[in-house]
């Protein structure tokens, strides 16, 4: 189900694009992506959970698509964007290790087996709190600051003209 979220979101990415790099996207997304960990660390219910699998789902996506907007508008080259951007996404491939040394951990200093297994999803959760607080605290108010797509970029904006248009956009 998460893939599914993803997807899903990946083809109405029309609809959001506006919104990527304001404040408010990205308390949204650390908001859901938090209640989406603490559902898995404290429901076993379906119905929630498979809810909460899709949201993650539609998360990433968005998260995905922010930044690698934002590598390839930071870099002198869009070239450069994409290969850091990607390098960072490979790095979260040791997310999986990562967890498996914290519920060990956990395990290892007395929590039982349960509340092992809670450890990475309530950590997830309040990393994506924390992240949330350093961007609405650092993320410019000014709009021009914070724009990921510009308007000249925009297929669904810009003119005839645009680099984007002539290309066809994936969300278009």
């Amino acid at each position: 189900s998460g893939m599914g979220g993803q997807l899903a979101a990946f083809l109405l990415g029309r609809w959001y694009e506006p919104y990527l790099g304001l404040r408010r996207t990205y308390f949204c997304a650390g908001a859901c992506l938090a209640a989406a960990n603490l559902a898995f660390a404290f429901v076993t219910d379906q119905r929630v959970l498979v809810p909460a699998a899709i949201l993650m789902g539609i998360v990433a996506a968005i998260a995905f698509q922010t930044a690698i907007l934002a590598a390839i508008g930071y870099f002198s080259s869009p070239r450069t964007g994409t290969v850091f951007h990607e390098a960072f996404i490979g790095v979260g491939g040791v997310s999986p290790v990562a967890a498996g040394l914290l519920v060990s951990f956990l395990k290892d200093h007395g929590c039982a087996d349960r509340e092992a297994l809670q450890g990475p999803f309530v950590a997830l959760a309040a990393l994506a709190l924390a992240a949330l607080l350093l961007a609405v605290v650092l993320i410019s108010r000014r709009k021009e600051g914070r724009e990921l797509l510009p308007a000249e970029a925009d297929p669904h904006a810009a003119s005839a003209s645009s680099p984007l248009r002539e290309r066809g956009s994936a969300c278009s």
